[in-house]
Order: C-alpha cells, then structure tokens, then sequence
C-alpha cells in the first residue's frame, strides 16, 4: 500500500491504523456482525431505536442472534461517540 498509494496513507494513515487497532482482534463473525451494525446504522442515520436496528441486522442476517447485534451496535455507537467528540 505504501508504494501504490502513498498520498492516501498520508491523508488517511491515522483513521485506518484507529480502525486496525479497533477490529484487529476480530474474528470474522465478529468482523461480519460490526460491520453490518454500521451499515445499518448508516442506512437510516436518524434511527437511533437499539431495537429497530437490531431487528434490520436480523433481515439481512438472520443467523446473527439479538445479543450479537445488540453488541455490534454498541461498538458502533461507543467508537462514533469517541470520534463525535474528537478524542
């Protein structure tokens, strides 16, 4: 990466080493449940209902339970909360 895009790590190289310090750990289930919990959320930002959005997690992955959406939504909300204010 650093020799085929070495002006997007320079813009970027900070956010992607947060998310890889974030993810890292992740197996792939996790990765999957995380990574839907955004997409959800980002699909319909105004809808802040835990509820609402893990019942959507659920239409579009029906094997991921209630409890693994209910946490990949709170990784979502506590890591945009950390970057809302800027720390």
């Amino acid at each position: 990466m650093e020799v085929l895009y070495p002006n997007a790590l320079k813009k970027y190289g900070d956010k992607l080493d947060w998310v890889a310090n974030w993810v890292g750990g992740f197996d792939v289930s996790r990765l999957e449940q995380v990574s839907t919990a955004l997409y959800v959320t980002l699909e319909n930002p105004k809808e802040r209902r835990i509820r609402d959005r893990v019942r959507r997690i659920r239409e579009l992955k029906p094997h991921v339970t209630a409890r693994e959406a209910e946490w990949a939504i709170g990784q979502i909300d506590s890591h945009r909360a950390v970057e809302a204010r800027g720390t």
